[in-house]
């Protein structure tokens, strides 16, 4: 497993590509997650640190597009998606993150889902054809904001026989469900193509998009993984044992500082080399 930065950390910041590529590598990750406005910003520079075949790779583009959004038209959501992945294909991207949309599961009806399996038709055909993986944000206010509207989703991508899609696994908005996280990973394993982990002292709403992408936004209930709500090391143990190879983006908030990223990977290797002598 790769320890990525996502540059949704460095979003109020100018720094051109390169240096947010430097920060990342002097600050311990090895891969990146690429926030999709950066990719809109800097498409040209991106696209040279790809081909220079970088020892820091952008395992993830992570986008915007609702799946549950009946104003949008089919064809303009298919439009939509086809440009996102052939952005991932011509930058080598492996994976496109996405969120389902606005609309929770509770408030979804079954014409909602109806269409949210109809499109995700279109996604496995389309990033089958890319080979590019689409995944979807376990997420509030989201059709995956419920362990039981998780499973429904994973049930739906085993029923279809769906190869091309699978589940960003986001700890902290599991915790939220008021479910397990190492419980839920443990069941959702086979589903999980990428992981992101953050957390806080305290169920907060700091996570929330009108917060984080706020300029006055406030990150003091932030902290540490192994400080937070939920226990990090069983997700970290089970993600070794299953031998997992993607990435695992450490989401990052508040202000960034490359000392308290290296002390966060140090601290999270810990366990991870703890596993590969338990089972060595």
């Amino acid at each position: 497993m790769k320890w990525t930065m996502t540059t949704a950390t460095y979003r109020f910041h100018l720094y051109a590509f390169d240096e947010l590529a430097s920060i990342a590598k002097r600050s311990g990750f090895e891969a990146i997650e690429l926030w999709e406005p950066h990719l809109l910003r800097h498409r040209q520079q991106i696209a040279r640190y790809q081909y220079a075949d970088n020892d820091i790779p952008i395992l993830v583009l992570s986008g915007y597009l609702d799946a549950t959004d009946a104003s949008l038209s089919a064809t303009a959501w298919r439009k939509a998606l086809k440009e996102k992945l052939l952005s991932c294909q011509a930058l080598s991207i492996p994976c496109l993150r996405l969120f389902t949309g606005n609309l929770s599961s509770e408030a979804a009806q079954e014409s909602d889902w109806f269409r949210f399996i109809e499109r995700l038709n279109w996604a496995q055909e389309l990033a089958e054809q890319m080979k590019v993986d689409v995944v979807f944000e376990t997420h509030p206010g989201t059709l995956l904001d419920q362990e039981a509207a998780v499973e429904r989703f994973l049930t739906i991508i085993e029923h279809e026989q769906w190869t091309r899609i699978g589940l960003n696994f986001d700890a902290f908005h599991v915790w939220e469900f008021d479910a397990n996280p190492a419980s839920c990973l443990r069941r959702w394993y086979p589903h999980v193509r990428h992981v992101h982990l953050k957390s806080a002292r305290v169920r907060t709403k700091q996570f929330a998009f009108h917060n984080v992408y706020h300029p006055a936004g406030q990150f003091d209930d932030l902290c540490p993984l192994d400080e937070g709500v939920y226990d990090i090391e069983p997700l970290l143990r089970h993600l070794q044992q299953q031998q997992y190879s993607g990435g695992l983006t450490l989401e990052w908030f508040g202000l960034p500082a490359e000392q308290q990223f290296r002390a966060e990977i140090t601290r999270m290797q810990h366990y991870t080399s703890q596993t590969r002598e338990l089972f060595a």
